[in-house]
């Protein structure tokens, strides 16, 4: 019978009441065939515990499927999204960082900006190092430890002093004992008793109860003149502890617990004092932690359809003094591929070339006439038959008079 004939069923007999009679009668299952005649014997205002009494054996599965309907077949998947752009892939990554190192994704301004630097190549190692060493990241933790060790928020005065603190050079590490080993955590956490103040001291720093022989030893230092703080900070920097603290950032950049050489590595760093800053900005600068796909290369270098080594000569007249004369004599310079011109005769300058062939450059002047005169040139440049050759005009200043004329060059 189909499902909806079932659930016809179960709706007109009341499910209150097929509970109750399957629980008690029903011994097998219903067959899809007897439901019909049921739906139609309760209509007809037949008893239904007589009829399962009679039927009980050959009852198919039809009212059980109807009380205890299969779930619903998962979903298909869904499609997956198109292949992400490079820019895409970054804009990605900075979002996760902000808001696993600072709770918040970024604003506008700052992810446009990060983008900005990390498509021109600053690494990710750089960001992450710039937001693990910024203020807000560091009074997210300072406050974390404060609810942490003393169940309450750091007043302004004392916040204000360990962010200084770990601007100049200071760790977290260092900070966990000082809150674990202080006056406020010994009454509050431990209630005034050495034996609390271990057994507070293990449960938040290693997360498990205090064992006998490390209390006994413990407790017999204390009673030695071992203050809580050395206490604190031995127990803070233990190995388990440092172990501790890795694992847990392992699980939550990486979704893993650490792999034996990772945490080797990283207890040992900060064993040698390393802050745990290291730690993240290790693990959020791989790819396990957000694939980024290969920077797409470079655009080829543009090349300059005019470079190449150029000579040539120049001609012209100069007034001196009251006097005219002939001038001429030799030109030579160098187009690179952006278009700089460099001039070594008639004497060192530089200009520009366009793409275009348009040019512009000047030079010392050489001997002769226009010795010491500052040559100024602007032409063309065309490319005939594999032949480039420039043209164009010349003007010249030069003590107590001026110049002009042309000048031609053939690229060698």
């Amino acid at each position: 019978m189909p499902n909806i004939e079932v659930a016809q069923f179960v709706a007109k007999s009341g499910l209150d009441l097929i509970k109750t009679q399957a629980g008690e009668v029903l011994k097998e299952v219903p067959a899809f065939s007897e439901a019909t005649e049921y739906a139609e014997a309760l209509e007809a205002g037949h008893d239904t515990v007589k009829l399962f009494q009679q039927d009980a054996p050959v009852i198919g599965e039809a009212v059980i499927q109807a009380l205890h309907p299969l779930p619903a077949p998962p979903p298909p998947p869904p499609t997956p999204p198109p292949p992400s752009s490079f820019s895409d892939k970054v804009a990605g990554f900075i979002a996760t960082t902000y808001i696993d190192l600072l709770h918040h994704s970024p604003d506008a301004q700052s992810a446009a900006s990060w983008e900005t630097q990390l498509n021109s190549g600053l690494s990710r190692t750089k960001m992450v190092e710039a937001l693990t060493s910024s203020g807000e990241h560091r009074r997210i933790i300072v406050d974390a430890l404060y609810s942490l060790f003393l169940g309450r928020s750091p007043d302004a005065a004392a916040e204000g002093n360990w962010l200084q603190y770990l601007a100049n050079g200071g760790t977290i590490q260092q900070i966990e004992p000082a809150l674990a080993g202080s006056q406020e955590f010994f009454q509050v956490e431990g209630g005034g008793t050495e034996a609390g103040f271990l057994r507070a001291l293990y449960h938040i720093t290693l997360g498990r109860d205090l064992d006998a022989n490390a209390e006994a030893a413990l407790e017999n230092a204390m009673d030695n003149g071992l203050g809580a703080l050395t206490v604190a900070t031995v127990v803070a920097t233990s190995p388990e502890a440092l172990q501790d603290q890795v694992q847990a950032i392992y699980t939550q950049l990486l979704h893993r617990a650490a792999d034996p050489a990772g945490l080797s590595y990283f207890v040992q760093q900060l064993e040698h004092g390393a802050g745990i800053d290291v730690v993240f900005t290790s693990l959020m600068s791989t790819p396990e932690f957000f694939p980024l796909p290969p920077a797409p290369p470079p655009p080829p270098p543009t090349s300059n359809p005019f470079a190449g080594s150029y000579t040539g000569s120049y001609s012209g007249s100069g007034t001196a003094f009251g006097f005219s004369a002939p001038v001429s004599g030799a030109v030579a310079f160098t187009v690179s591929a952006s278009g700089v011109i460099t001039v070594s005769v008639p004497g060192a300058g530089t200009g520009t070339l366009s793409r275009t062939g348009s040019a512009s450059f000047a030079a010392g002047g050489g001997s002769g006439v226009i010795q010491g005169a500052l040559v100024t040139f602007s032409g063309s440049f065309v490319i005939t038959g594999g032949v480039a050759t420039a043209t164009g005009s010349w003007t010249a200043t030069f003590s107590g008079g001026s110049g002009s004329g042309s000048w031609t060059a053939v690229r060698g």
